[in-house]
């Protein structure tokens, strides 16, 4: 029988439905507005836009789809570089393919920092300057509920002129050095809704931007770029990635309990640092200083050259076996075998150490106080 199959397994992440959640997807279903076509996603993008304290909102079926979308608003395309980092979640590589512009791989700033540093990607810009190469844009990632710096990085590419696009796909209910947003300091921010984030429409993304002109016309391209009236006119290469109005009503309730959400996550969080506090060759992952974090996902640092008693790939496969969600830390994008073309050969070593160190933990909002215990005992019994 797998890991997941225990009846008592604890997942990592699931997301937290109550009875507001159901009337309002109940509403939608009995208003017949479920469609790509209904209000209740411009409500969804509004209630965005105001989380955010203003800008414009664009709601769409997946996050990936989101950032494809941000992507080609920056000028991503072939013979154009896009950088970002190496260490995040593949799609946000992914959709830098799709584009095909090259992706440039900068490292974390250090191995306890999950974002990419400012100097680095300043030498990077100098080096591609250099060498007469066009940047589109710089992509960061809020990772595993943690900021990345954002304020610095974009002030570097305003100095630069060149767009910076955040990947808060993991970030929602993040602040930002100076309290701002994460998703909320770039030309364009993209967030996710999946199923395993902090709320959940079942799937989706926004994409966020200060710029009408921008969220209008991606609004437009959603409906294959068609222009109202009645003679069927087309006049871009549109598609169909607006999210449904089902979902939308879902997200709706889901946003309108952020607040609560968030905090029930960092309350998980504060348990693990209290239960796991002096564990030989371990450290917690905290957010960077001056930010709020929403700990998405807690990372726990297993170093053995720290002194414990196990790796952290050790650990996370005998938790996972004992019906506990853990994975490591994301695989950096240079170190992927069919991404080895795209990359220059520099090393990256702070990436790579944290992908070998890191372990992700279970931390649902509706996670136990009991299923925490039995997770720490666990942790506590493998190490030792």
């Amino acid at each position: 029988m797998s890991a997941q199959n225990h009846s008592d397994y604890i997942p990592l992440s699931i997301p937290d439905i109550d009875g507001d959640d159901e009337a309002s997807v109940m509403a939608c279903l009995r208003s017949g507005e479920v469609s790509t076509a209904s209000p209740w996603v411009s409500r969804l993008e509004a209630a965005f836009s105001d989380h955010l304290g203003g800008g414009h909102a664009v709601a769409y079926c997946s996050g990936t789809a989101a950032l494809k979308a941000a992507l080609e608003e920056s000028g991503a395309c072939p013979g154009r570089t896009v950088l970002l980092p190496t260490l995040t979640y593949m799609a946000t590589v992914h959709t830098v393919l799709h584009t095909g512009a090259q992706p440039v791989f900068v490292d974390t700033e250090a191995p306890d920092q999950l974002g990419m540093g400012t100097a680095a990607v300043a030498e990077r810009l100098d080096a591609l300057e250099a060498a007469g190469t066009p940047v589109a844009a710089v992509m960061i990632a809020h990772l595993y509920g943690l900021a990345a710096d954002a304020e610095s990085l974009a002030a570097l590419c305003t100095a630069r002129g060149i767009p910076l696009i955040e990947d808060a796909a993991e970030a929602l209910g993040v602040r930002c050095k100076g309290g701002r947003p994460a998703g909320s300091l770039g030309q364009l921010g993209v967030f996710s809704l999946n199923g395993n984030k902090i709320i959940t429409a079942g799937g989706g993304g926004v994409l966020v931007t200060n710029d009408e002109a921008v969220a209008e016309r991606r609004r437009h391209l959603q409906r294959q770029a068609r222009v109202p009236g009645l003679d069927q006119i087309h006049d871009a290469v549109g598609d169909n990635t607006r999210l449904t109005g089902l979902a939308a009503a879902l997200g709706m309730s889901q946003l309108r309990r952020l607040k609560s959400l968030v905090e029930r996550r960092r309350a998980v969080m504060k348990r693990y640092r209290h239960e796991l506090e002096g564990l030989t060759g371990t450290r917690l992952l905290d957010a960077p200083t001056g930010t709020e974090a929403s700990f998405w996902l807690p990372v726990l640092i297993v170093s053995r050259d720290a002194g414990a008693s196990v790796s952290a790939r050790d650990l996370a496969q005998a938790l996972e076996q004992r019906g506990i969600g853990a994975r490591l830390v994301f695989r950096p994008a240079h170190e992927q075998a069919y991404l080895s073309s795209h990359h220059d050969g520099r090393p990256l070593p702070n990436a790579e150490l944290l992908h070998r160190t890191g372990v992700c933990l279970p931390a649902s909002a509706s996670l136990s106080e009991s299923q925490q215990q039995r997770i720490v005992k666990e942790i506590r019994d493998l190490l030792g």
